[in-house]
């Protein structure tokens, strides 16, 4: 029988695991430490899809925890612990805050660079001469992951727009 956990927490990575045996996971590791702790907490948990979040989103998960044991031929009990993912809720988004970050974004949801290009000139032509700035780069991150049914970004900073290929 599994046990159902929730923690509330900030994505530290994402990632996939292969095995010898060619058996691919999907990990992603949540650090549930209150902010600005001196202690953190990061918490592997595997999934069986890639999950599609980012390195600083903040997150609710809720996991099974199932345990199991192994007798080896020495006969020597050994004791596993796996964290399997059952939901994710993006609960603030990061969001990318430069041309790159937009673009690595638009990947998850499997957008190509030539419809981002069209969502960022649009957004040019609207600011008449303004550079981008975090906010902007939200704003396209935002109408990507809602034409997908998914979280928006938030925060401010400014940034220069020199590596802008538009």
């Amino acid at each position: 029988m599994s046990t159902k956990v929730e923690i509330k927490g900030v994505v530290v990575d994402t990632f996939q695991r292969t095995s010898k045996s060619g058996y691919v996971t999907n990990c992603v590791v949540v650090d549930d430490a209150d902010p600005g702790s001196k202690y953190p907490n990061p918490i592997e948990i595997e999934a069986k899809e890639p999950v599609k979040v980012s390195e600083g989103d903040k997150v609710t998960v809720e996991f099974l925890v199932n345990g199991r044991s192994w007798t080896n031929q020495e006969g020597e009990v050994r004791y596993f612990t796996s964290l399997r993912l059952a939901s994710i809720i993006v609960t603030e988004t990061a969001g990318p805050t430069d041309w790159k970050g937009v673009l690595a974004f638009a990947a998850k949801f499997g957008e190509d660079e030539a419809r981002v290009r069209e969502r960022c000139a649009a957004l040019k032509e609207k600011l008449k001469g303004r550079k981008f700035t975090p906010e902007d780069y939200r704003a396209i991150a935002d109408e990507i992951a809602a034409a997908h049914g998914e979280g928006e970004p938030a925060d401010d900073e400014e940034t220069a727009d020199d590596d802008m290929p538009f």
